[in-house]
């Protein structure tokens, strides 16, 4: 059904780099869902209370809550579709973060207050009543809902959503609670009253609600709080670079993320210095210019001119980089340059230290440091020592 809505009302659907298109995917998505939910809280309330089953009655205030979210979620993404502005000129794509994090957070508090009335039940059991239109209720909600889920994550796939990806969570979450729910009715049933599992129900329900909501908060803060960015696009941002032949080598690649999207790359590219300047930086604006139109991104490169290597400097280097490889084989030497003075000679050069190696800089420093004055004693060592961005 959405595919077929989205044919008809997203012109350029597949142009989900366009803010436009992405609003569009987002209201047509959060509108159906919000539609389903609302459907599903009026037939689980009045079902719920025909049979007297707490848990049914749960379930439809977990189905008004996502009705809520998804309402959030939209005004989420119409927001994020406005343009910059002078206050905020990198937009409002993190809005869906934003969005994301307000749902998780529901999702949240109504597990945690339909725990203690799960518990609450289970201390004074209520009767329960069974009959055909409930399981036909229960088990069009559990359809529903899977496919939601299934959808929900889809679009959320193709936007790189995490506002509609807690969404999709939730509907998995539920429609798992509307089986267990089900399931409690029918064992009432089938055993004539005597296994009354509503409130251990609705307690699982509510633990279940809550661990979806604590996986979808810590995903979306871990977004707001900025998080290594998508190994495929750094190695095609790389690639791209590299395919330009005056580029030597890259370091120093950076991914600022803006929202789904919005980001801008800054990066330095290692180009000969003994080049023509004004070529040079020709050819750095044709690069950007081919980053920015092929990612739908801001760029920035920083040209860091170098010196073909003598015989010499290769020795240094070759030299520096084996000691370095011998105190943790992870880590890795660039920018190497020699400065050849009176007194003695500088070696100039950064050390790209992992995130995983828990030694703090000033230690790796110490170390190198000692390897070095081992080595040469007519030699300087200017080190600078760096985690990657990527």
């Amino acid at each position: 059904m959405i595919t077929l809505l989205a044919r008809l009302l997203i012109k350029n659907r597949e142009d989900t780099q366009n803010a436009a298109v992405r609003r569009a995917w987002g209201s047509l998505v959060s509108g159906v869902s919000l539609f389903f939910n609302l459907l599903l809280v009026l037939l689980k309330m009045t079902v719920g209370h025909m049979a007297g089953s707490l848990a049914i009655q749960a379930d439809a205030m977990n189905n008004l809550s996502d009705a809520v979210s998804t309402g959030v979620v939209l005004f989420g993404f119409r927001l994020a579709a406005k343009k910059p502005t002078g206050e905020r000129p990198f937009g409002h794509g993190r809005i869906e973060y934003v969005v994301g994090m307000i749902v998780s957070v529901t999702v949240m508090m109504l597990g945690a207050e339909l725990f203690f009335v799960g518990v609450k039940n289970m201390i004074s059991p209520k009767e329960l009543l069974f009959s055909v239109p409930l399981a036909l209720c229960l088990s069009a909600s559990i359809l529903v809902k899977l496919y939601m889920a299934v959808y929900n994550a889809s679009v959320a796939k193709k936007l790189n959503s995490s506002a509609m990806r807690a969404v999709s969570k939730d509907s998995l979450s539920d429609m798992a609670a509307t089986l267990l729910v089900l399931l409690s009715c029918v064992i009432y049933h089938i055993t004539d009253g005597k296994i009354n599992i509503d409130g251990w129900s609705g307690a699982a329900i509510a633990l279940l609600i809550l661990w979806t909501g604590y996986k979808s908060l810590k995903e979306t803060v871990t977004q707001l709080l900025g998080q290594r960015p998508d190994p495929e696009l750094v190695a095609q941002i790389e690639e791209k670079v590299l395919s330009h032949p005056e580029v030597i080598g890259i370091h120093d690649l950076i991914i600022h993320d803006y929202g789904p999207c919005r980001f801008m790359v800054s990066l330095h590219a290692e180009v000969s210095g003994e080049g023509d300047v004004y070529a040079l930086h020709d050819t750095m604006e044709g690069m950007i210019h081919d980053i920015e139109q092929t990612f739908g991104c801001e760029a920035v490169v920083h040209i860091d001119p170098v010196r073909p290597e003598d015989e010499k400097t290769r020795a240094y280097r070759k030299e520096v980089t084996k000691a370095v490889e011998d105190i943790n084989a992870a880590f890795s030497v660039h920018d190497f340059r020699v400065v050849e003075g009176r007194r003695h000679t500088n070696l100039i050069f950064e050390v790209l230290v992992p995130w995983h190696v828990k030694e703090r800089n000033e230690e790796i420093e110490k170390k190198i440091y000692a390897m070095m004055a081992e080595k040469w004693a007519d030699v300087h060592a200017i080190i600078k020592i760096e985690r990657p961005y990527v």
